[in-house]
């Protein structure tokens, strides 16, 4: 079996799994610039196409290798592999579901204790010493913790799930809207209230 990554040798290394399959199988490697021209010419034969997530497979590419049999994300994005083509020329498109999600969630958190405490605000009047008069008017004005807040979440997949189980330990209340709604039990484990859309936003 032939494959061709576009995509970093050393992540590919890191996470190939030790299969039998995996050590014989002929990898070509491509940055994820590399031209359509080049891919074809060093790997024209492929049955396996990996992408980083953020690489671009165009329909021409796709076309131009008759045995592909597949076609993987390396992440969980897949808008920049051409799916019309792929589909077209009957081969399936994979991508790594919920992989980063934990990650994303809390990047999500980050950002939102970020706002609440004001941390580049706080970090420019700290090196400005202006620390004392930020704590003084932070104490007047107070401090609003997550555990004060209603947070929305515009969609219910991976990263929201993740976002909404860490959002409870810090006493939020979350709220979803969902093109299909979760069952009782789905909202319930992860303690999340459905909305219609415009009365999440509202709310």
């Amino acid at each position: 079996m032939k494959a061709a990554i576009i995509g970093d040798p050393k992540r590919s290394a890191k996470y190939a799994p030790d299969w039998p399959i995996v050590k014989e199988t002929d990898k070509v490697f491509f940055d994820l610039d590399a031209p359509v021209e080049e891919i074809v010419e060093k790997a024209g034969d492929a049955d396996v196409l990996l992408a980083d997530a953020i690489a671009k497979v165009p329909g021409e590419l796709i076309k131009r290798l008759p045995g592909l049999k597949l076609i993987h994300s390396e992440g969980v994005a897949y808008n920049g592999i051409d799916m019309e083509t792929a589909k077209q020329c009957g081969v399936p498109v994979c991508n790594c579901k919920g992989m980063n999600a934990g990650a994303v969630a809390e990047q999500a958190i980050l950002l939102m204790l970020g706002l609440l405490r004001d941390v580049v605000g706080g970090n420019e009047a700290e090196k400005a010493g202006r620390q004392l008069a930020v704590k003084q008017a932070m104490m007047v004005s107070g401090i609003t913790d997550l555990a004060d807040c209603k947070v929305g979440l515009v969609g219910f997949g991976d990263i929201a799930v993740a976002t909404a189980d860490r959002l409870h330990a810090f006493g939020s209340q979350v709220f979803y809207w969902n093109h299909r709604r979760r069952t009782p039990e789905v909202e319930s484990s992860h303690h999340v209230k459905f909305l219609p859309l415009d009365e999440l936003l509202e709310e």
